[in-house]
């Protein structure tokens, strides 16, 4: 890519777009969660679903440093059996939760509606229920996570943002987010506005490499399993 202080047409395009997806969506989809589950009564639902969040972390649904994050929340009363936290722990709130363990918390007890498409696909146009807003945002971000691109046209570009700002302003509650906006209205060509882009950049490749390195512990997990090696309780029945 070139410096941000020459960027083409099409760069500018993909980066107001990754912005756009890193920076903005997951604030959007915050306020939706913070309604759903208000940071007052946060520690109340996770004691109160504490079972089902324990369940999503045993099928890596949760990964570790999501779980860590919940077990930060103030007031929230876990199980004797789980590992015992470090002292100086960090106290959490939903600010610190990231796209992905708002969806999974939000489709697996906030009780919403299954997209037409699925969690994993591009839902369909005319799916307006919030969790096919939700899945729009996690496939865009991981579609970029993933992409060797950093250039789009202007057509791919309008039609991609045109999905996503309509996804932002239905969990905004009707409303156009204003930092859609800000971010379409972004001068990339100055010194301060390279600043901001490089440091966000920095924090998307971070988040990158966290995925890729949860994806790889579960692969490795499913190796371990496929080569015979079952816990007990699950190798009797398998013999069964």
């Amino acid at each position: 890519m070139a410096s941000i202080s020459q960027l083409t047409d099409g760069e500018r395009n993909f980066t107001k777009f990754v912005l756009l997806n890193f920076k903005v969506s997951p604030d959007i989809a915050r306020r939706y969660f913070d309604g759903m589950f208000p940071p007052t009564q946060l520690a109340q639902m996770v004691n109160s679903r504490m079972q089902a969040i324990i369940s999503l972390q045993k099928s890596k649904r949760i990964n570790a440093a999501q779980m860590e994050i919940l077990r930060g929340v103030p007031g929230t009363m876990w199980p004797p059996y789980l590992s015992s936290m470090p002292v100086g722990t960090k106290v959490t709130s939903s600010k610190d939760f990231d796209l992905s363990l708002m969806i999974c918390l939000l489709r697996n007890i906030g009780g919403l509606l299954t997209p037409s498409n699925g969690w994993d696909h591009l839902p369909h146009p005319n799916d307006m229920l919030p969790g096919a807003h939700l899945a729009t945002l996690k496939w865009y971000r991981n579609q970029l996570a993933h992409t060797t691109v950093t250039s789009m046209d202007e057509n791919e570009f309008t039609d991609k943002w045109v999905g996503v700002e309509k996804a932002l302003t239905s969990l905004n509650n009707g409303q156009r987010p204003h930092e859609v906006t800000d971010i379409l209205d972004l001068d990339l060509d100055g010194e301060i506005a390279k600043t901001v882009a490089n440091a966000e950049l920095k924090q998307i490749k971070k988040e990158y490499l966290d995925c890729e390195k949860e994806k790889e512990q579960i692969e490795s997990d499913f190796s371990f399993y496929r080569e015979g090696n079952l816990p007990k309780n699950i190798a009797g029945l398998c013999n069964f």
